[in-house]
């Protein structure tokens, strides 16, 4: 958990986390699940109706794949990396999105908002 007081400064969010080896050792709105339908499981039981995924290609993957996705913002930073960590991994998942809205984030960035066409 971050101990530099982050969460607190956002409210003390509930944050999933997606994990390989669960070791039951959630606590104060912090969780840890092995797939994203038992995250999204916990979350419906505690009444929640919308949920941010952020995470890494792992965790995008295992959302997009859910069809639970209703839209989508990608932030583009002009950094072009030779190495790094894709948005999203290997799939047979195919979305087709449409271009909701789109605005500068900080002096170069672009955000993007689509929504899931299903």
């Amino acid at each position: 958990m971050a101990s530099d007081g982050s969460y607190e400064k956002l409210g003390n969010p509930t944050v999933v986390c997606l994990t390989k080896s669960v070791d039951n050792s959630s606590s104060n709105n912090h969780y840890f699940v092995k797939d994203f339908s038992s995250a999204i499981k916990l979350l419906t039981e505690q009444g929640f109706n919308h949920v941010l995924v952020g995470g890494g290609g792992f965790c995008d993957t295992a959302a997009l794949e859910s069809g639970l996705i209703d839209e989508i913002y990608i932030d583009v930073e002009p950094v072009l990396f030779g190495k790094g960590i894709p948005l999203f991994r290997i799939s047979d998942t195919n979305l087709k999105l449409q271009l909701i809205d789109h605005k500068q984030i900080g002096e170069s960035g672009i955000q993007l908002h689509y929504r899931v066409i299903k």
